[in-house]
């Protein structure tokens, strides 16, 4: 896709990127961004059932982003014909059928890179606009926060679409010039003991999931009548983010593979949101603390017995407060306040709700201002939506997201906690 002229600019200034799991995914990105189109990356539906939630999560995708092409593989399209022109207004281009491109002239890049959507599950998907500065700063403090080089061997199994896929694990390894293996998350589906097998095989230096994977891991191979080899003793980082973090699932996983090489320091907390490229910090050393559940619930931090958090450390790029009432605070529970160089521009086309998430200023600063695009002046502080506090230490540790919270005769009660009481009862 050429984006020098007038008409491309307009037609094809975002590219919708449908793809099943494999490297055409990493081409067409790539292209992208050369050829100057904002990629927006989407979970590929099935298009014979375009009443399934997937078909209609894509369909949402393609009428927010504005784009008029969807790029995808002729595998994709082959037989199909739910997902059309005539339906969505939109071309389709499959990018495994074109031999070769002549480059186009030498420009100076737009500042965005790619639109990363939420997920939709609780309104109309929104488009986090991720800049190519916002990009190059992620990827630089997520290297540095990882020890990654061109030494690096990361397995992934996570979606190349989600935010923790594209840039933590596929952009990432290709930023620090190491080697990575990606297998389809539907693999992982079938078999969560394959994630085990190809990191062994791989010598896997680097791996991230999200909590539930590593205690599911560990129960379908403590359970496996045969079991598999495992030998994770090459495994220096396995990242644990991309939800409430788990006690049970560290336990599990650390039980189960502490004789099959895994060191004690390997899995640790990560803390990051799209809305922020994908990475805020992340802990060096594993660090969990207990606390009083009645406490944190009334924004007070007292140790205790009744719920487990994970320190997620701090990372000195990127600028992090607590707040309460548009005041930093040190002591107690507050909203999560986030700013530096990876903070994304704000929602594509959303003014009012790029003003109130992107837009945070304290008690003394002055307002920002926000663009007809939805982006925001970069002094704005990202309003996460997340509480936590800030330990003595420097270290961030996350309770919940306030949103979630259920305030019941006036008491404040996190899901994960009532998650926990039934999971415990239910034994």
């Amino acid at each position: 896709v050429d984006a020098g002229t007038a008409e491309a600019r307009r037609c094809y200034n975002v590219a919708v990127l449908c793809y099943p799991p494999g490297l055409d995914f990493v081409v067409a990105f790539y292209g992208c961004l050369f050829a100057g189109v904002a990629a927006a990356p989407c979970y590929p539906p099935d298009p014979r059932n375009r009443e399934a939630r997937t078909a209609r999560h894509f369909e949402s995708i393609v009428s927010a982003s504005g784009a008029s092409i969807v790029l995808t593989t002729a595998s994709y399209l082959r037989g199909r014909t739910l997902l059309r022109e005539d339906t969505l207004g939109v071309r389709w281009l499959a990018t495994d059928t074109i031999n070769s491109v002549p480059l186009p002239p030498v420009r100076p890049p737009p500042a965005l890179a790619f639109l990363q959507f939420t997920s939709g599950s609780t309104s109309t998907p929104k488009g986090v606009m991720i800049g190519r500065t916002n990009l190059a700063h992620n990827l630089r403090v997520i290297t540095k926060a990882l020890a990654s080089d061109e030494n690096t061997v990361c397995v992934s199994w996570l979606p190349q679409y989600h935010d923790m896929g594209l840039v933590g694990s596929l952009l990432g390894t290709l930023y620090c010039g190491g080697t990575g293996y990606h297998s389809s998350p539907l693999d992982f589906v079938r078999d969560p003991t394959s994630w085990l097998r190809n990191m062994t095989d791989r010598r896997a230096t680097h791996t991230q999931a999200p909590s539930f994977a590593f205690g599911l891991a560990a129960r379908k191979f403590l359970s496996s009548p045969c079991q598999i080899k495992v030998d994770l003793s090459s495994l220096r980082h396995a990242t644990n983010g991309a939800e409430p973090i788990r006690a049970s699932d560290v336990d599990a996983f650390g039980s189960a593979f502490a004789s099959h090489g895994l060191r004690q320091d390997a899995v640790v907390a990560t803390y990051g949101l799209a809305e922020h490229t994908v990475f805020v910090c992340r802990s060096m050393t594993p660090k969990r603390r207990a606390f009083d559940a009645a406490s944190l619930a009334e924004d007070r931090i007292v140790p205790g017995k009744g719920t487990v958090l994970f320190g997620c450390g701090r990372c000195d790029d990127i600028e992090l407060a607590i707040v309460r009432d548009r005041k930093r605070v040190s002591t107690g529970v507050g909203e999560i306040w986030v700013r530096s160089q990876s903070r994304a521009r704000g929602y594509w086309r959303a003014v009012e709700s790029s003003a109130e998430t992107f837009g945070g200023f304290l008690e003394g600063e002055a307002p920002v201002t926000v663009g007809e695009d939805g982006s925001v002046a970069p002094q704005g502080w990202l309003r996460t939506g997340d509480l936590g506090f800030i330990d003595d230490e420097g270290d961030l540790f996350v309770c919940g997201r306030s949103k979630d919270l259920l305030i019941i005769r006036g008491k404040n009660h996190y899901p994960q906690d009532l998650e926990a009481t039934w999971e415990r009862a239910a034994r």
